[in-house]
């Protein structure tokens, strides 16, 4: 009896190559290889290494089958290394971050003198010509110069606290900056995570439906013999040439998703190929317990760290407006003036005997003082400010509360989606499984006539439907657990410790310069 190959069956391995894709033998074909070789009849189990991210894995047993390209020159931590280092997003926000930290510098110059030089030089020349002169004076001339040199130093000794709210308001939003970088990087590394995934589970996709499409080539090749010798109708050859172009649409549409996948990756990569990936560990810190991944989010979570230090940074904004607006301003001030001027008078150009006059001086001027000055009355400028600032700590006091809420509903919901694609695993390992054995027992009633080619078609397209739902599963578990990595604020360079050059902000802040 002629025999027909069944639709082949996907596995992911963990092992150091990506996804694998496995294959089962009809029965009939079984029996005749053991009959051959009886050292065939030892099969291995592809998705017991999946145990390891899926716990109380479902063993049986399928023969490996290697058909996919092995990914193996790129991993995941390799990939978020590139991210660190080349991602534009995030080195635009350590730039940020670093023009942040003058703004301490700023607020801190307030402590610090004002010192002010000036110099200043000027000339006068002057002609006169008189009609009634005499000839032996018909004219004089007079010029005059003058050079001054000042320097001033003030230095505030009290403005009722302003300049320590100052300088607090800028620290507090500074920190808020770094966790915002934080953030940044979280952000960033969940898109390159997405994307890797993406990667192999596009790819893996393209090689199910290159099997699929073999299949049902062979269907509609089988459809079309028994139809020669009047086993099935036109319609039913009809019906598997129809399938066999929905294969090929499929594989040209998967081929399509697959690129557009390794686009998305080259871009958060900050311009790295997806080479050849392979699958990544399974991530660490993920507890089974709701409670305490939201203890570990409400703590550590970024946006939650900004928005505190936001509404530090506001009341503190508030003492210093309320100090710009009832406290007077004390200040020393300290000047000196050199002022050096010169002049000459010729009474007549055209008799050099005649007699001129020339003046020199020279004069130093210092002067120290005390100035007090209080506002009075701005134009309610300074009170609108007080308001303006009160209202600000106000809503970001109650932005803290809106964050909380917001990072709870979102770590909530994607506990849930992990809980679910960790289930869906063995749903779909099963699912697969059954859709396995319903293709041979189809293909075996195909073969003694019990049933059509439509049947088969019928039940290998299931298969191939459980195929990629046991992948999506896959890469929806991976997903979701560094999505709630990043939700308690885990998923960044040093918990995850990568090998690279860890930009350190405070580092930075603690070396920024103060007076120059």
């Amino acid at each position: 009896m002629k025999m027909y190959p069944t639709a082949l069956v996907l596995s992911i391995l963990l092992s150091s190559s990506l996804f694998s894709i496995a294959t089962t033998p009809s029965i009939n074909a079984q029996k005749n290889e053991n009959k051959k070789d009886s050292k065939q009849n030892k099969h291995i189990n592809p998705l017991a290494a999946v145990s390891e991210m899926a716990p109380d894995a479902i063993e049986f047993e399928w023969e490996k089958i290697n058909i996919a390209p092995q990914y193996s020159a790129m991993d995941l931590e390799q990939a978020l290394v590139a991210a660190y280092e080349n991602n534009k997003a995030i080195i635009a926000a350590r730039r940020e971050t670093l023009a942040m930290h003058e703004k301490s510098s700023q607020a801190k110059a307030g402590f610090l003198p004002v010192i002010n030089v000036s110099s200043s030089v000027s000339g006068n020349y002057g002609k006169n010509e008189n009609s009634n002169s005499s000839p032996q004076n018909p004219n004089s001339i007079s010029t005059s110069n003058a050079h001054d040199m000042a320097a001033e130093i003030k230095q505030n000794v009290f403005n009722g606290g302003a300049t320590l709210s100052n300088i607090e308001a800028a620290d507090k939003s500074i920190r808020a900056y770094w966790a915002n970088l934080v953030k940044t990087e979280q952000d960033t590394f969940i898109n390159v995570i997405s994307a890797y995934m993406d990667v192999l589970t596009k790819r893996s996709t393209v090689e199910v439906q290159k099997a699929y499409k073999a299949a049902m080539k062979q269907n509609y090749e089988t459809s079309f013999e028994k139809h020669k010798i009047g086993e099935e109708t036109i319609t039913q050859v009809a019906n598997a040439e129809a399938k066999l172009k929905d294969g090929e649409a499929k594989l040209v549409q998967a081929e399509a998703e697959a690129a557009k996948a390794e686009a998305v990756f080259f871009n958060v990569t900050g311009g790295v190929s997806a080479g050849n990936l392979k699958l990544p560990p399974k991530p660490k810190k993920i507890s089974e317990s709701l409670d305490k991944i939201l203890q570990q989010a409400l703590q550590n979570n970024p946006s939650i760290i900004s928005a505190r230090y936001e509404y530090e940074s506001s009341k503190a904004n508030v003492d210093a407006a309320s100090a710009q607006l009832v406290s007077p301003s004390i200040d020393l001030n300290a000047s000196t003036t050199y002022t050096h001027s010169g002049s000459r008078y010729d009474p007549s150009r055209n008799n050099p005997a005649a007699a001129d006059s020339r003046y020199r001086s020279h004069q130093v001027n210092n002067k120290v003082g005390v100035s007090l000055s209080y506002n009075l009355y701005s134009g309610g400028s300074y009170s609108s400010q007080r308001r303006e600032a009160h209202e600000r700590a106000l809503g970001k006091k109650f932005a803290i509360e809106n964050t909380k809420s917001t990072i709870t509903s979102e770590t909530k919901g994607v506990f849930e989606a992990y809980k679910a694609a960790k289930a869906n695993i063995q749903n779909f390992k099963q699912q697969v499984k059954a859709a396995q054995i319903a293709v041979d027992s189809t293909q075996q009633e195909v073969d003694v006539g019990t049933k059509v080619v439509k049947d088969s078609l019928d039940a290998q397209f299931n298969l191939l439907s459980a195929q990629i739902q046991y992948l999506q599963s896959k890469s929806d578990y991976y997903k979701t657990s560094y999505q709630l990595m990043a939700l308690m604020g885990y998923l960044n360079a040093k918990d995850l410790k990568l090998k690279v050059n860890y930009f350190d902000p405070q580092k930075h802040f603690e070396t920024t310069p103060v007076g120059y």
